[in-house]
């Protein structure tokens, strides 16, 4: 049902048929996502978690999504005299999507928001998969996110990492909304424990944390896996830096680093951010 509204038929074309602007897909290539201005840091990290097969399934597997029929799901170029229009300027000229429904409260309407980001990756990932089109151009996707509650200026570079954590956060929630369990946290996500060992007295603190993204060192390394190395080396803390030990309530020298509960080495998804 999805691929007869986003791929077109492998016949020629008649005199009568008008040939799209947008090209075909390479017989053995990718389809892309079209550039509105400023938006390579979004179709870089979508086409990254397309890529990783346990999110790409999972998201197109998720049902209950529903449909809105506000929602632009075409991803067609305007045809005759729009062809040439910039999209940017018709993803500004729409109110926010919210603005013409029934007041909602705030939990409520965050949860429509997470769902409708869930409902439109799913349209994206589906043209991702089976366009015969050279590109998708994700309007819908384009209004209805927002970053960290704003609406995205197209004509404004974002950072990726910034939008992966967002697109990460809205995506898990309309998950939890719906009744499954978080994905992409389960299928990127990891846990370590900041140690601090106290020298001079027998004192040691641990807190472990979670993740999804990790900020390594990639000056001065040979490979991924040799920063990682480095990220869970020890640092000294001593002087104005030191430790205050509260057991023994003064300050102390002392070896911070990262304990790994986890081998980095068997880390099976990588998502490498620019």
């Amino acid at each position: 049902m999805l691929t007869d509204m986003y791929y077109l038929g492998c016949e020629a074309l008649t005199e009568w048929e008008y040939l799209p602007p947008v090209g075909p897909r390479p017989t053995k290539g990718f389809v892309g996502l079209k550039n509105a201005g400023a938006t390579c840091y979004m179709n870089s990290v979508i086409q990254q978690l397309y890529m990783i097969p346990p999110i790409r399934d999972g998201i197109l597997a998720i049902e209950g999504t529903g449909t809105d029929v506000d929602d632009d799901m075409s991803g067609d170029e305007k045809q005759e005299s729009e062809s040439n229009a910039d999209p940017r300027d018709e993803v500004f000229s729409y109110n926010h999507q919210f603005d013409d429904k029934p007041s909602l409260s705030k939990s409520e309407d965050r949860k429509e928001y997470n769902i409708g980001v869930l409902r439109h990756l799913q349209v994206i990932f589906g043209h991702l998969a089976s366009s015969r089109l050279q590109y998708y151009v994700p309007r819908g996707f384009w209004k209805q996110f927002r970053l960290w509650g704003e609406p995205v200026n197209l004509r404004e570079q974002h950072d990726a990492l910034e939008f992966f954590n967002s697109l990460v956060d809205s995506l898990d929630e309309a998950l939890k909304a719906l009744g499954h369990p978080a994905m992409l946290s389960k299928v990127l996500g990891g846990s370590f424990a900041d140690q601090k060992i106290c020298q001079g007295c027998p004192h040691r603190y641990e807190c472990e944390e979670s993740f999804t993204t990790l900020n390594v060192d990639i000056r001065n390394h040979q490979n991924l896996l040799d920063s990682m190395e480095q990220y869970v080396k020890g640092d000294l803390l001593e002087g104005a830096n030191a430790y205050h030990c509260e057991k023994c309530n003064k300050k102390l020298q002392c070896i911070r680093k990262v304990f790994r509960p986890l081998d980095f080495s068997t880390f099976g998804y990588v998502t490498a951010l620019f």
